[in-house]
């Protein structure tokens, strides 16, 4: 009779124990199906508001204008916006090379080296500031700041807006896009959208 009892005890706690592993188990599956579901609902394309931080989520895709980005493609390899048509931004920010072109000092205009070396150009659009030293909140300020240094493009706007003007394609293309076709503002612009969908 002791025996018997035993057993019953012993299947009555055995029972217990497989219920207690089943429900762990259904709450372990349950737990991995819904972060499942999380990741697969996550929206595709989600723009990012620019913050003062660091590092920010990289979205899957990003919103752009094909049109400058495609005129803004042209000239981020056009040498016309250099001094004496020796440089391009592809010069030094060597798509091959990582968006950059892993210099200790770059190389501009009439082989003079920079103060430093070329930071990528790939994700720019999640920088809060540019230069190794900060120093701009902008790409378009950066921008003026690399035209008229005289180590790396050493030109001003007037001489690139003349000689791209000289161009018919380019302005076509800019009279496509901008009222007022081929200014600094809208060089600035359409480089700048092209360097945002990097």
């Amino acid at each position: 009779m002791k025996l018997l009892t035993v057993n019953r005890r012993i299947r009555g706690w055995m029972g217990w124990l497989a219920l207690i592993s089943i429900a762990s188990l259904l709450v372990i599956m349950w737990q991995r199906f819904t972060t499942l579901q999380q990741v697969v609902t996550t929206p595709a394309q989600a723009e990012i508001t620019k913050t003062d931080q660091p590092i920010q989520p990289i979205p899957r895709e990003i919103a752009t204008d094909k049109p400058k980005v495609a005129l803004g493609e042209q000239l981020f390899q056009d040498v016309r916006l250099s001094k004496n048509n020796q440089k391009s931004c592809l010069s030094c920010h060597s798509f091959s090379l990582g968006g950059a072109d892993r210099l200790a000092h770059s190389i501009g205009i009439d082989g003079a080296t920079t103060r430093v070396n070329t930071p990528t150009v790939f994700n720019v659009r999640f920088n809060f500031r540019f230069n190794w030293d900060g120093e701009f909140t902008n790409l378009a300020e950066h921008l003026d700041a690399l035209m008229s240094n005289p180590r790396t493009m050493g030109t001003q706007w007037p001489t690139a807006i003349q000689s791209l003007q000289q161009v018919p394609a380019y302005v076509r293309a800019f009279s496509q896009i901008y009222p007022d076709g081929v200014t600094a503002t809208n060089i600035k612009d359409a480089l700048i959208a092209y360097e945002l969908s990097l």
